[in-house]
């Protein structure tokens, strides 16, 4: 043990070493100059270096699923991600995840948020004002945006609907053209809005800093069931996965299987989710 409380380990198992002994003395060097407690983990082809520092838990970042934290959000509080009354908090989000240091992570060193959401084609109208939502959330400290699309599908209750009324026009003997044709005239189904590419990127970037040993622990709120190969791909690299929600309910039953603990967002929700009139901006 030196000074600076730095450990060298053995070589990593299955890893031949990419550098001569002189090589791997003089990252030692450069490793030894850092400050103390600068670093948890540095795995490399050379051995496994330790720094003994004041955070036991070494560094941990969010990851944020922002269409799921306000759905999910909003309906565990009786409301709806619609309503005029209920936005995202950026600010709150990044303050309740740094707090993690002092509460389920005991004194881990709070990276920063990955922050995902979908956005609009850039020729729809509404692109313009989510655009400046989302330099709002950009210049939000402890953020980084990472968006995905916006893309609209077909609206889901359409074709139930339109299944019960070919139903009744059949047993009432109208002709089913006529009264189709006429019933389009006055109704029109909204599509539906799907986010796009945003699974990928959670993806992309977790298992891309978990590789490169950037985090010990990932907090991740979202409840994709397509998540599960991600925690189980984070986890074999020797990090953390624990999953943050507003409702259990809405969590991949896998993914509850293989995250390493779940934390609950109920009693924080409202704050993460609403704004005061006074405070609240329109989005888009």
């Amino acid at each position: 043990m030196s000074p600076l409380g730095i450990v060298l380990g053995p070589p990593l198992e299955g890893k031949r070493p990419r550098w001569g002994m002189v090589e791997c003395t003089l990252r030692w060097r450069v490793l030894n100059a850092l400050p103390l407690g600068a670093l948890a983990r540095v795995p490399t082809s050379c051995g496994a270096l330790f720094i003994r520092g004041t955070s036991p838990m070494g560094t941990y970042a969010g990851f944020v699923d922002a269409y799921y934290l306000k759905a999910e959000g909003a309906r565990s509080i009786g409301k709806k991600a619609t309503d005029k009354d209920v936005d995202l908090n950026a600010q709150y989000v990044v303050d309740w995840l740094r707090g993690l240091s002092q509460t389920q992570l005991h004194g881990a060193r709070f990276l920063r948020a990955y922050w995902y959401e979908g956005a609009y084609d850039k020729s729809d109208d509404r692109s313009k004002k989510q655009s400046e939502y989302h330099d709002a959330i950009a210049y939000t400290p402890g953020i980084r945006l990472r968006l995905g699309q916006l893309v609209k599908r077909r609206s889901r209750l359409e074709e139930p609907i339109r299944d019960a009324l070919r139903a009744t026009v059949g047993s009432l003997e109208i002709p089913e053209d006529q009264f189709f044709t006429e019933f389009d005239k006055h109704w029109t189904f909204s599509p539906d809005l799907q986010q796009k590419g945003v699974d990928t990127l959670i993806t992309l970037d977790m298992v891309r800093l978990a590789s490169r040993s950037v985090f010990d622990a990932a907090v991740l709120i979202s409840g994709d069931a397509d998540l599960a190969e991600v925690i189980r791909t984070v986890q074999d690299y020797g990090a953390r996965v624990l999953i943050a929600t507003p409702n259990r309910g809405s969590v991949g039953g896998e993914v509850k299987k293989v995250a390493d603990g779940i934390i609950d967002l109920q009693k924080d929700i409202e704050e993460m989710i609403t704004f005061p009139p006074r405070q609240r901006t329109d989005r888009w």
